[in-house]
């Protein structure tokens, strides 16, 4: 009963294995193309390496191709962690007269793919071609032979072969000889098998379209001296990151020295400087060069109040000495200032609906007698580049052209002033370059250590350290003597503006101080609480000093400042838009297809 289930079942293969390959016979009958002769020999080494040397017959018949490709697979699955791997080498690729045999390789997934002919040329009929190359690994080792199991003639072949023949060679007596013909995983024997000393031959009469001829050679063990499969470890992100003892001090360890390379970059970089013996606010006299040292880490940079701006320092001017960067509500407060100093005017203009966006007009006045910087005066032209008069909506996705160029005047001036050691904006771009810079190179060492080793959590490091250069790369602009001196008066009039008494508001507010000071409350983040002081005396600022601002209601210093607010954070986002843009043994369960080798072809 059993001998008969096995006749049943060998019978049940041979119709599926008819079947299956009748229609790709079909196709490739129709196509008119056909392997007349397909011969390998194949010569194992004693080190191990396999020299494999294929003669193609290729009739293309009436067809015009270009010439043919072979794909040849370099990869296997070997178990859950390695594949095993067939280093190909030495190729060679000659053929019969007339047949053009330029090469392209390239790498698909597990395979090796041969591009041989002319792109520009076409040829048809029958023409020869000879492919030879080298392998490494093929030799697997049992307890008692060395063996070569070899699809010599890959299953992926899309034509007929009408002869297929073997050739082996190797470096000691062929002990045992198997071969399989058929398509994938047939295990059904090859036409005709003899071996003598060290020499095998196998032959089959034809193969259909996707059937190959595989060899299982048997030699005395010891007989190759590198035998064994070469193996690649395939990747896992969870063995990469392997947290190893090894991989864990090495993290920790380039983890200690980046940072302390870090720190210790900003701690001589970016620091302040400061005269030695200062009182803060105070500078050398004219002519004297005041000896100067790093200001001490916990050091309050700010002096004693200050009661009047510093001298010859502009509201734009002292926001760019604070936070170390010309930003868009520098340029809010200077047109705020600009009012003040009677060069325009600031009309609000009232919403048609409630949820309508603010606006207002800005009107250019009769210059006075008023000396401007080059920033200030860049201002102003470009505000009024088409007239006297211009809405504030109208300067959006259009005024970003001219932000830049003042944003430059700018830091030259905090530059002309001494005020910092060396240009902040192109300082901020060099240390974000050399943070972005770490970062990608931290990445491309993470990933090389992940693709090579276990140790890639020691990349990590690396990147974390470029991410804080990142996140500090704003504060190293390093202030000067001066600059520390002029930051100590600047910060002493912010404490004024934030703490000023009612009684002394009082007192000053005859000379128009509430308007010649809102400037500065607007660069400093004030401007609330310098109306609220003012509000609390109940009594309106002079009409003179207010006149460059014209408002949509009746006037109080909380809706004044609620107003100015509303201005900044409107112009500030006014001037800086933009448009929008875009290994089994094979005597025990070979079949054709298995071992090493294999693949297939076809025209192109």
């Amino acid at each position: 009963m059993a001998g008969m289930r096995r006749a049943v079942l060998v019978v049940l293969a041979l119709v599926a294995c008819v079947v299956g390959s009748a229609l790709p016979a079909v196709h490739a009958t129709q196509a008119g193309e056909r392997v007349a002769a397909y011969t390998v020999h194949l010569t194992l080494e004693r080190s191990g390496r396999l020299h494999v040397v294929e003669t193609i017959d290729y009739d293309f018949g009436p067809n015009e191709r270009h010439g043919i490709y072979r794909t040849i697979p370099v990869r296997f699955h070997h178990d859950d962690r390695y594949d095993r791997v067939y280093p190909v080498d030495n190729l060679e690729v000659t053929g019969s007269p007339g047949t053009p045999t330029d090469v392209d390789v390239t790498d698909e997934g597990g395979s090796k793919r041969i591009r041989i002919g002319d792109p520009d040329r076409t040829i048809s009929g029958r023409h020869s071609y000879r492919i030879a190359y080298d392998v490494d690994g093929s030799v697997n080792r049992f307890a008692g032979h060395d063996e070569l199991y070899w699809n010599a003639i890959g299953t992926e072949w899309e034509v007929p072969i009408d002869d297929a023949r073997v050739l082996f060679r190797g470096p000691a007596g062929v002990s045992r000889i198997a071969c399989f013909a058929g398509p994938e995983g047939s295990s059904l024997p090859c036409g005709e098998a003899a071996s003598s000393d060290e020499r095998a031959e196998l032959r089959h009469g034809s193969l259909p379209p996707y059937s190959g001829l595989a060899l299982v050679v048997a030699i005395p063990r010891g007989a190759v001296d590198r035998p064994g499969p070469v193996l690649a470890e395939r990747f896992s992100l969870d063995r990469a990151f392997a947290r190893s003892p090894i991989a864990i001090a090495l993290a920790l360890i380039v983890l200690v020295a980046g940072l302390l390379v870090v720190a210790r970059l900003a701690w001589r970089t970016g620091r302040d400087r400061r005269f030695v013996g200062e009182v803060p606010g105070l500078v050398p006299p004219s002519g004297v060069t005041g000896t100067e040292e790093s200001r001490p880490l916990f050091a309050d940079p700010a002096g004693a109040v200050q009661f009047t701006p510093p001298d010859d320092m502009r509201p734009a001017i002292m926001g760019v000495l604070i936070d170390e960067r010309a930003d868009p509500l520098d340029v809010t407060a200077t047109i705020v200032d600009l009012a003040v100093r009677r060069h325009l005017r600031i009309d609000e203009i009232p919403k048609k609906w409630f949820f309508s966006a603010p606006d207002w007009t800005l009107t250019r006045l009769e210059p006075p007698a008023d000396t401007l910087t080059t920033w200030e005066q860049t201002l102003l032209d470009a505000l009024f580049a088409s007239g006297p008069t211009v809405e504030l909506s109208d300067l959006k996705n259009e005024f970003y052209t001219h932000l830049r160029v003042i944003q430059t005047q700018l830091y030259d001036d905090v530059m002309a002033r001494r005020w910092f050691t060396k240009h902040p904006d192109k300082q901020r771009g060099t240390w974000f370059a050399i943070g972005a810079t770490t970062v990608v190179v931290g990445g491309l060492v993470t990933q090389q250590l992940a693709q090579r080793t276990h140790l890639a959590l020691a990349g990590l490091p690396i990147v974390l350290c470029g991410l804080v250069l990142l996140a500090v790369h704003r504060r190293m602009p390093a202030r000067t003597g001066r600059g520390s001196a002029a930051l100590a008066q600047a910060l002493g009039f912010r404490r004024y503006l934030h703490t000023a008494e009612q009684a002394q508001l009082q007192f000053e507010e005859d000379a128009g101080v509430f308007a010649r000071y809102l400037p500065y409350a607007v660069v400093l983040g004030e401007t609330k609480r310098w109306a609220r002081a003012f509000e609390k005396l109940g009594t309106a600022p002079p009409a003179d000093a207010m006149y460059w601002y014209g408002g949509s209601g009746d006037w109080s210093p909380s809706r004044f400042a609620d107003s100015v607010s509303s201005f900044s954070v409107m112009t500030a986002g006014t001037v800086a838009s933009t448009p929008s843009s875009s290994g089994s043994s094979g005597f025990s369960g070979g079949s054709s297809g298995g071992g090493g080798g294999g693949g297939g072809g076809g025209s192109w």
